[in-house]
């Protein structure tokens, strides 16, 4: 009969030798070859994917690939619809406006999760109101195009 070397615990010294298994190294993927992306959805949302797919005539994993792909598109969008309507010029200076509104609302959530404090808020809001007040004087041939 073989023996088990134990240790002081009672358990066996090589446990976790035995169960701890080298992992095989991954293959390189290959063009147009899927990899498994595991994430979890309301039933809700998932009713809405099925019949989508139901009706373009795709499986349920295409066609939430086809609508993530569209997402990252419709990022461009609204670059392009603002170029297009207001011209580059006016379109970079709506971009950092938002850029610098976003700014303070992070602002004001962190103070209020206590993450910052109110006299560190307020120096940083002087910076932010600044380049507002930079957006609202400019002039026009100062800034180049957006991309």
């Amino acid at each position: 009969m073989e023996t088990i070397n134990k240790g002081e615990n009672g358990m066996a010294k090589d446990v976790g030798k035995r169960l701890s298994r080298k992992k095989e190294p991954e293959a390189p993927k290959r063009e147009g070859e899927r990899v498994n992306v595991g994430f979890r959805i309301t039933p809700s949302v998932r009713k809405m994917l099925e019949q989508a797919a139901s009706k373009n005539g795709r499986s349920l994993s295409q066609e939430m690939e086809v609508r993530l792909e569209r997402s990252f598109d419709y990022l461009n969008v609204a670059g392009d619809a603002l170029r297009l309507a207001y011209g580059p010029v006016v379109a970079k200076a709506m971009f950092q406006f938002a850029d610098t509104m976003r700014t303070k609302q992070v602002v004001r959530e962190m103070v209020a999760k206590g993450a910052m404090t109110e006299e560190q808020a307020q120096a940083i809001f002087p910076t932010c109101d600044k380049q507002i007040a930079d957006l609202a004087k400019l002039d026009p041939g100062t800034l180049e195009e957006v991309r």
